[in-house]
């Protein structure tokens, strides 16, 4: 796992870095790339000629329903071949889909860490959680917290219901900190993330994971936590960043959802492509 999380991040730092400057170029330029790829691979998965023979169909059925729409016994007859075309369509679009599904969600994954979280700026404080490995009947064990180029101002916190240690934390400086823990013998570290108002794009790791595949995939940035330490996995709190479009905060993700559905429709046609 570690392994294809280190390819996929430093893949993803190749194709994002050179938008740093320009987040929403970003957005948009690998969101029309995206779409036009999804096209391509949906036309070579799926029986594009029975999803044309069912896109004809769909057509005759809402013409007989325009023409004939004073007769209630053709139009409702229409209506049910309608559904049972429709049907079947999303029945023949299952194989691409599933096909597409495990690529575009770690593609998304990637994106996720550029493009969901802001870095802290200097003097900004935030909140630090260190996830404890739970113990019944124990105290929490003692971990040292050991800044690098950020102020901690408070003592740790105990949340015995979370089983874990909570710090707040403010870099003073516009470079990225380095926070580290030590609990015995084990020494963990983690990235901080920080950079002036309006700097450029970067992936911010806002948790490394435990042990648990599922977790690394999620959080690729960051390799797991020693599962045979006190640490399970390490929390910071980001704000989120804002993607701008026309005076409107529109997620990320709905943009580069929105653009690569605009490219599918718009380069289906020259790659004969029905869905």
């Amino acid at each position: 796992m570690r392994t294809l999380n280190a390819l996929l991040s430093h893949l993803g730092d190749l194709l994002l870095s050179p938008f740093a400057s320009h987040p929403l170029a970003g957005l948009f330029f690998w969101g029309a790339v995206c779409g036009v790829v999804m096209t391509w691979v949906f036309g070579k998965t799926s029986n594009q000629r029975r999803l044309k023979e069912l896109a004809d169909q769909t057509k005759a059925h809402l013409l007989a329903i325009r023409l004939f729409k004073h007769d209630l016994v053709v139009t409702f007859r229409c209506q049910g071949q309608l559904l049972q075309t429709t049907g079947l369509r999303l029945w023949h679009s299952l194989p691409p889909t599933l096909v597409l599904l495990v690529p575009i969600s770690l593609l998304l994954i990637q994106l996720a860490q550029w493009y969901e979280f802001a870095p802290l700026q200097p003097g900004q404080a935030s909140v630090v959680d260190v996830e404890i490995f739970p113990r019944p009947q124990s105290p929490p064990p003692e971990v040292l917290l050991e800044p690098v180029g950020v102020v901690v101002e408070t003592d740790s916190h105990w949340d015995p219901s979370r089983h874990q240690l909570s710090w707040r934390v403010r870099p003073q400086t516009d470079r990225p900190a380095i926070l580290q823990w030590k609990a015995g013998a084990e020494v963990l570290e983690q990235k901080l993330a920080v950079a002036r108002a309006g700097g450029p794009l970067m992936g911010i790791a806002a948790r490394r994971p435990s042990h648990a595949w599922w977790d690394q995939i999620l959080h690729p940035l960051e390799g797991p936590c020693p599962s045979g330490g006190p640490i399970s996995a390490i929390n910071v709190q980001y704000t989120r960043r804002h993607t701008p479009i026309l005076g409107l905060n529109i997620p990320w993700w709905a943009t580069f959802g929105l653009t690569a559905m605009a490219a599918a429709l718009i380069c289906r046609r020259s790659l004969g492509v029905h869905f």
